[in-house]
């Protein structure tokens, strides 16, 4: 009797379990949708972005552009190869990165470049980068990442594409091949909609429901989806046991409201409705898929700066950061990366326009916009528990190198990002 009962017992336990995991998701989810609502309507009325965020956010985040003095670089050039004292340093991590934040409440910004050898590279002052000279590091660590092959997923702008390539030409300097796995289809000098084949998932129930909408997101290689598959190779290393592989795929946008993708009725996505390209990646395409065990999110600034306020702009982040925080498991790892500035003298004069009325150039705005992000992002960076990460200040550690950097006004030169992608493979897989 009495293990009947304790039978009886468990499985009304169990059940309430469900019941009560059910009733959140659907809340967590309900209110991913209701801020979805909330920020398309903020983009046609500012009543909507008032009654959200409260009046005056703008010139609050003006006035702290201002006070900051952002226009002063506070990371350096040294003429030195490499960086000073770095070995005694512990190894940087999205732990250390973290603990930055609770330490100083901002993005991590304390370092300087050393720019006589023949790479640059980033010094911070409370922890060092390995893998920077020693190309063996990764092998010799193995990744703490997870599952093989690991897999990273980029989600942003042209930016976000430079940076994948930057990604994968690190790998590469570390003795790996690489070799597409699949890319969106393209018509050369023809602006197109998604690729639903390049979405299908193999296999899937759903695939033969999967559409597209006619509206236009690509106008180029640069707004491609790419997804490739990196192994080493042992002709560049003598690790030939080694088993550590990357799966690296890029997922391209630049409006957060795009909904250029959906799935029609069927038997069993009778409620699968998608009112933003962004929800669909997240919320179905990668529980197909496969979560990646680290999600980059590149924060689009370079293009909401010109058509977003700034609360507006925030609303738009929060919408984003919702998506992930309602459907990406705790398994992955998610670091969001600040916009880096611009060379402005190389800015075309149809760009030059400042939609905020005012006489904030175009890097203040961004500084303005990484500074909305921290704010969205706060208490997830400082939370011990939580999934997300960031990277350095990108606006700041670019300061130093602007123009100099750039092959034009917004995209910085490939080996640049080469360097950059260094460093986050450093941070998730120390």
């Amino acid at each position: 009797m009495s293990s009947h009962r304790c039978s009886r017992l468990c499985f009304l336990v169990l059940l309430v379990a469900v019941v009560l995991f059910t009733l959140l998701s659907l809340f967590k989810y309900s209110s991913s949708i209701e801020l979805a609502e909330t920020v398309s309507h903020s983009l046609q009325s500012d009543g909507w972005t008032e009654q959200r965020l409260g009046p005056g956010y703008d010139a609050e985040v003006k006035e702290w552009i201002r006070d900051s003095q952002v226009d002063r670089c506070s990371v350096q050039k040294r003429n030195t190869s490499k960086c000073s004292g770095s070995s005694a340093l512990p190894v940087c991590t999205l732990e250390t990165l973290r603990k930055f934040v609770n330490e100083h409440d901002t993005f991590a910004d304390t370092c300087y470049w050393a720019t006589a050898g023949n790479q640059d590279v980033l010094c911070p002052s409370f922890c060092n980068f390995p893998g920077s000279v020693n190309h063996n590091w990764i092998h010799q660590k193995r990744c703490r990442l997870g599952r093989k092959p690991i897999k990273v997923m980029l989600f942003g702008s042209s930016t976000g594409r430079f940076l994948t390539e930057g990604l994968i030409s690190a790998v590469e300097e570390w003795g790996f091949r690489c070799s597409t796995q699949k890319e969106e289809a393209t018509i050369p000098g023809v602006k197109q909609s998604r690729d639903v084949e390049y979405f299908r998932v193999k296999g899937g129930a759903e695939n033969h429901l999967l559409g597209s909408s006619s509206t236009i997101y690509r106008g180029g290689p640069l707004d491609t989806c790419f997804s490739k598959q990196c192994t080493p190779s042992t002709s560049k290393n003598n690790t030939t046991t080694d088993r550590l592989a990357f799966e690296i795929e890029y997922i391209s946008y630049t409006n957060i409201l795009e909904s250029t993708l959906y799935l029609r009725a069927g038997p069993r996505n009778r409620s699968m409705y998608f009112s933003t390209f962004a929800e669909y990646v997240f919320r179905y395409y990668l529980r197909e898929h496969g979560y990646p065990d680290l999600l980059i999110a590149y924060a689009q600034f370079h293009h909401l700066k010109w058509h977003a306020s700034f609360s507006k702009a925030k609303l738009e982040i929060q919408y984003v950061n919702s998506l992930m925080e309602t459907f990406i498991p705790t398994t992955t790892k998610i670091l969001w990366l600040p916009g880096h500035l611009e060379c402005q003298e190389r800015i075309p004069a149809k760009f030059a326009r400042n939609p905020h009325g005012d006489d904030l150039d175009s890097n203040q705005i961004l500084h303005g916009l990484n500074h909305v992000l921290y704010e969205v992002l706060r208490p997830s960076l400082k939370n011990p528990k939580s999934n997300t990460f960031a990277f350095f200040d990108f606006a700041k550690i670019s300061c130093p190198q602007t123009c100099v950097s750039h092959m034009d006004s917004v995209h910085m030169l490939p080996e640049y990002y080469a360097v950059i992608g260094s460093y986050i493979l450093q941070l998730a897989c120390a």
